[in-house]
């Protein structure tokens, strides 16, 4: 285990340790060729490279609105099921966005940010259930 000596962040290996430590010193070695915009990861870059392309990734098959990210998409398809989804592991507040959520996190001093197991069945449900009815079932 690496651990990051600025916020004690842990990782798997020194590569993703020093992919970490770019994010604290601003370094940015990675650059989009048609709008120069900068990227820490050179997966970030090539997502990024999708905007360009005007690609999507995935597609919500109940609304047919398109994501380029798969987090973006998972926390959308929620929204069809569930009104709040996220919710703060030390109060057990809920959000409808995951960024509102984070916003929160820091405010409430969480260190535990884990949804309640109520909350992440509902969430499993969710996802089960945009499953079945995307497949036809």
């Amino acid at each position: 285990m690496c651990t990051c000596s600025l916020c004690s962040k842990t990782f798997t290996s020194k590569s993703s340790l020093t992919t970490h430590m770019r994010s604290h010193y601003g370094v940015k070695p990675y650059q989009c060729d048609i709008c120069k915009k900068r990227f820490t990861r050179n997966t970030s870059l090539n997502y990024h490279k999708l905007v360009h392309e005007e690609k999507f990734r995935f597609t919500c098959k109940l609304c047919d609105k398109h994501f380029r990210h798969r987090g973006h998409f998972n926390d959308h398809v929620l929204k069809h099921f569930i009104d709040e989804p996220f919710e703060c592991g030390r109060c057990h507040k809920t959000f409808p966005s995951r960024q509102k959520s984070r916003d929160h996190v820091k405010v409430c001093n969480a260190t535990d940010a884990t949804p309640s197991k109520t909350m992440q069945q509902k969430v499993h449900e969710a996802h089960w259930q945009y499953f079945l009815m995307t497949v036809g079932l």
